[in-house]
Order: C-alpha cells, then sequence, then structure tokens
C-alpha cells in the first residue's frame, strides 16, 4: 500500500515544485508614434504563462499631429531577432482612463503578438494576477491570452452511418406517401376533367 502511494506523492510534488520555480519573464512594450522616428518606451511588464503585472509604466508623450501610435516589442531571438511586431492604435485611446494592454503567448510561453483596447468607463472588476496582486497601475491593465489550439483533422476514419444511409445525429427525412409526391399530378387531373366536363355540357 505505502509502496503505491509513494510515486503518486511524488510525483504530485514535483509537479507542484515546477509550477512554484516558474520565473517571471520580462518584456518591454514600446509606443511608436507614426510621425515619430524612433518609439518610446510604454512599460515594462513581468509575465509568466498564466499572468503578468505591469512593473513600470510612463505615459507616451504625443505632438498634436500624432494620431496613430503603434503599441509593440522587440523580438528577442530565433529567425525575428531584431523584428519589431506592433498594432496599430488611435493615439486619442492612449489617453483614455482604463487601458489593457494583450499578451498573446506561444506554447512555449513567448510573446507573439500584443493587443491594446482602451475605454473611458470603469471596467467591472480588477485584475489580478496568480498571487492576488492588482495587474493594473497608473490605469493600464495587462491581462495574458494563452494560444489556443485548432481543429484537429482526422484522417483515414471511416464514416459510420445508420441503416438508413445517415450519419449519427444526423436527422433522417421520413419517406413521402404517395399523394404527398404526386398531389400535383391528382390536381391537374381533376382540373382536367372538370375543363372537359364543362365542355361537354355546352356542346349539348
Amino acid at each position: 500500500m505505502r509502496s503505491s502511494t509513494l510515486p503518486t506523492v511524488l510525483l504530485t510534488f514535483l509537479v507542484g515544485l515546477s509550477f512554484a520555480l516558474e520565473q517571471d519573464r520580462s518584456i518591454s512594450i514600446f509606443a511608436w508614434p507614426q510621425a515619430s522616428s524612433s518609439p518610446q518606451t510604454l512599460a515594462t511588464i513581468a509575465y509568466n504563462s498564466t499572468a503578468a503585472k505591469v512593473s513600470q509604466y510612463t505615459a507616451p508623450r504625443l505632438s498634436d499631429s500624432d494620431s496613430i501610435v503603434r503599441i509593440g516589442f522587440h523580438h528577442r531571438d530565433g529567425a525575428d531577432e531584431g523584428g519589431y511586431s506592433a498594432i496599430a492604435t488611435s493615439a486619442s485611446n492612449l489617453a483614455k482612463k482604463y487601458k489593457t494592454l494583450l499578451l498573446h503567448l506561444n506554447s512555449e510561453g513567448e510573446v507573439y503578438h500584443v493587443g491594446f483596447r482602451a475605454r473611458d468607463a470603469s471596467p467591472s472588476g480588477a485584475s489580478e494576477d496568480s498571487n492576488g496582486v492588482a495587474a493594473e497601475k497608473d490605469g493600464l491593465n495587462v491581462e495574458v491570452v494563452k494560444i489556443q489550439p485548432g481543429p484537429v483533422v482526422h484522417l483515414n476514419r471511416p464514416v459510420v452511418v445508420s441503416r438508413d444511409g445517415a450519419k449519427p445525429g444526423e436527422a433522417v427525412e421520413p419517406e413521402k406517401t404517395f399523394f404527398q409526391k404526386y398531389w400535383w399530378a391528382l390536381v391537374l387531373f381533376l382540373v382536367l376533367q372538370i375543363v372537359v366536363t364543362g365542355g361537354g355540357g355546352d356542346g349539348k
């Protein structure tokens, strides 16, 4: 009994330890006005695979001519090293009271895309990370969006049909009766009979 319980307890401990030892990563988010030659640091975000929080936030300096601002980040490694991924938003959105930055994570927990939304009305409820610490700072909130698995195509799977030739869950249309199939022919026959009978009476 004891020998069978020990592996289970050990596995549970190791899984819990792996989550506890997961270190927060850090990423710098930039605001790049369309008319500007270089970006400005908008925020520094600490995040892991389940939560994120704003470590530092600096409101961007925008001129009256700045109508579009690109919000994004620099790639750190891989084929896109030195590249910049961003989304474009109206400069007026950065002046709104409640702003939310979305970090889209890939299967390895790395940021591959960002999103941004803003509103003047207060959102319902304050966002918190897994430790109960508020993820919002100076009007900027941050959320983690995990990648969702796409549909899986099953190849070489036989199609199962019922005795009526229908797939499971597919409604089977009831077979029509003789009258339902040929009612129009019966109506046409009756009309012809009336016409012929009426024509014969006039001849007499």
